[in-house]
């Protein structure tokens, strides 16, 4: 196993303090590790309890690892319209209110107007995903994968850990933190800045849990299937 992954760390509360300086770290941070942390009073106010209690509640009695796509579950399944639905659909909105805050953000310290990334996620669609990964042998969890869209945000249990591509072929371990969201970015992000961001591939483990752990995503995706950058993107200089 790899030693700690160090992750940065960024109060959205500097998205209105010094927004320049905020997205230079975060364009920092998503070029050298392609995951964050965001924390900060927009994050303690979503309903972190409540979705992951529901979400619990829903694999209460699932016996596998995988992940399960929110938009498809039939209205009459077990929790779905009574408790599951409107907590996940409560902290979807709260994060996607974020996202064009931070993509204006990170198009300017890309050198780029603010609403650079509009032209792939003027329409953005919200994607939620419910997770589940039963205990195995250490190694055994979700499918390593790059994620889709443009930004992905990723709210784990407490004992559901993450393991992120290191860059060097390896796999670094990332540990959740209360009053914390993870962010990544997708393919889009990706071809959307000439690969200078990174869509690192990630996994989710449960190394330590005696019973399986969940986790809740929400991905912005704009729709598209390969967007590309100007030239004129790869080349720009990045150093302040």
């Amino acid at each position: 196993m790899s030693d700690p992954f160090r992750v940065p760390t960024l109060d959205l509360a500097g998205l209105r303090v010094d927004r320049a300086g905020f997205g230079i770290r975060l364009r920092d941070a998503l070029h050298e590790k392609g995951i964050c942390y965001l924390t900060g009073p927009d994050i303690r106010k979503l309903p972190v309890v409540d979705v992951l209690t529901a979400t619990r509640g829903f694999f209460a009695h699932s016996t596998e690892s995988g992940i399960v796509d929110y938009a498809r579950l039939c209205d009459d399944t077990a929790l779905t319209t009574v408790e599951l639905r409107p907590m996940v659909s409560l902290w979807a909105q709260g994060l996607a209110a974020l996202a064009p805050e931070l993509l204006g953000a990170l198009a300017q310290a890309l050198g780029q107007p603010e609403n650079y990334f509009d032209q792939w996620i003027g329409r953005a669609r919200l994607r939620a995903g419910l997770v589940h990964v039963m205990p195995g042998d250490g190694e055994s969890d979700t499918a390593p994968r790059d994620d889709f869209g443009f930004l992905n945000f990723l709210l784990p249990d407490l004992l559901c850990g993450m393991r992120v591509g290191d860059g060097a072929g390896g796999w670094a371990d990332v540990f959740p933190r209360e009053n914390s969201v993870l962010l990544t970015l997708g393919d889009g992000a990706e071809a959307a800045t000439a690969g200078f961001l990174r869509a690192a591939p990630h996994r989710l483990w449960s190394p330590h849990a005696s019973k399986g752990r969940v986790a809740v995503t929400v991905t912005v995706d704009s729709g598209i299937e390969s967007p590309s950058a100007p030239p004129e993107l790869a080349t720009h200089s990045l150093v302040n």
